[in-house]
């Protein structure tokens, strides 16, 4: 027992007896500590380093409650030291960040709480060529895989944007948005289901100012080409729907209000000339042409083949 009731004063090392290559080492202002032979923290003025010798050495931290060996808290942090790998829940990182909660955590894995308003929130910078840059495995069944909340926050930015630049000169096809379904399950006896490729809900809920202008659009689709030399061709929608039962290209319900239309087709050369297809009450179907700037809206009918009447 050695009890001093002030200072001790070493040169160099504090060892322990009969083990020696594990000690604590005094520097001038650096301080270390070996563990058979292995330094696994110094300490300077400017840092301290876990691990300086970059040995196979794991940097565990547990957290409250943790119980030994193996407890609700083990692994809160954990750096293994053959890898670099960082785990927080778990002892044997799969990547270099890899977060595992249990089934029974309790709260979110990962959360970002970001309160500086220019500054992003996540970035993430990859030059992914041949791999997914973000992947996503999902069990979701009555919950969204990814979910998005924009309260009163959009004034002109979008929800998603995507800056898709394309410079390659040779045979591509690449999607902007691709969405790839296949049901293989067999739907049952009396059961009645219904898939969604794509939803677009959008509803104005206030009561506006009478002097007020609003458009709402649900789906906006602009394909333009700087020159039209080669043989390229622009398709605004593509639609294919076969081999079900009934199969529709189109299903349109419109207001049938008057100055409603189900298709308002416009000219490029002046928007303000166009025709319009309306169905109403008892399937009662009106085209109507017009011109703006005259009376030349004509309707004209290129038949190859007959033109037929049922009443």
């Amino acid at each position: 027992t050695l009890d001093v009731a002030g200072d001790i004063g070493l040169n160099s090392l504090l060892r322990h007896n009969d083990d020696s290559n594990t000690y604590l080492r005094f520097l001038d202002d650096v301080m270390d500590l070996l563990v058979g032979g292995v330094k696994p923290i110094a300490f300077s003025t400017t840092s301290t380093h876990i691990n300086p010798q970059n040995a196979d050495h794991n940097f565990l931290v547990d957290a409250s409650g943790s119980a030994a060996p193996v407890g609700p808290a083990d692994n809160a942090f954990f750096v293994e030291g053959s890898s670099g790998n960082v785990g927080i829940g778990t002892n044997s990182p799969a990547a270099q960040l890899e977060v595992e909660q249990a089934s029974a955590g309790g709260q979110t894995a990962v959360l970002i709480d970001n309160d500086d308003v220019d500054q992003i929130a996540l970035s993430i910078a990859a030059a992914n060529t041949t791999a997914h840059t973000v992947d996503i495995t999902a069990a979701n069944t009555t919950t969204n895989v990814i979910n998005i909340t924009a309260d009163d926050c959009l004034a002109s930015g979008a929800g998603i944007a995507i800056d898709h630049n394309d410079g390659a000169t040779t045979a591509v096809a690449p999607f902007g948005i691709k969405y790839d379904f296949d049901k293989d399950g067999v739907t049952a006896d009396t059961v009645t289901s219904a898939y969604t490729g794509i939803q677009v809900n959008m509803a104005d809920a206030a009561t506006n100012h009478a002097g007020s202008t609003l458009t709402m659009i649900g789906m906006d689709i602009d394909v333009d080409s700087a020159s039209n030399a080669g043989a390229n061709t622009n398709i605004g929608l593509d639609i294919k729907a076969t081999d079900a039962t009934n199969n529709y290209g189109i299903v349109i319900i419109t207001d049938d209000a008057a100055g409603s239309a189900d298709i308002v087709m416009k000219s490029d050369a002046d928007n303000a000339d166009y025709a319009v297809l309306a169905a109403g009450a008892n399937g009662a179907l009106t085209i109507q042409t017009v011109d703006a700037g005259g009376a030349a809206a004509d309707l004209t009918l290129i038949v190859d083949g007959d033109i037929t009447a049922t009443a």
